[in-house]
């Protein structure tokens, strides 16, 4: 996955196997009854990829306070 930003907007770059699997889910979850866009699916892909991301490097940087005190 490749990430770049410009201004407001952020242009993600994906495996094509990979969108296809994001678009059978959508599909999936909308047969379900399940209101969902594909924007709103990256959207929270990608803020939850961000939180996990965060947490990873704050139990990194806990340990890293842990070893140096």
């Amino acid at each position: 996955m490749a990430v770049k930003s410009s201004k407001k907007v952020i242009h993600i770059s994906i495996d094509k196997e990979v969108l296809d699997s994001i678009n059978l889910v959508i599909k999936t979850l909308r047969n379900r009854g399940i209101k969902i866009t594909k924007s709103s699916m990256f959207t929270a892909l990608f803020t939850n990829w961000i939180k996990e991301t965060f947490e990873e490097l704050e139990e990194i940087r806990k340990g890293e306070e842990k070893k140096n005190a």
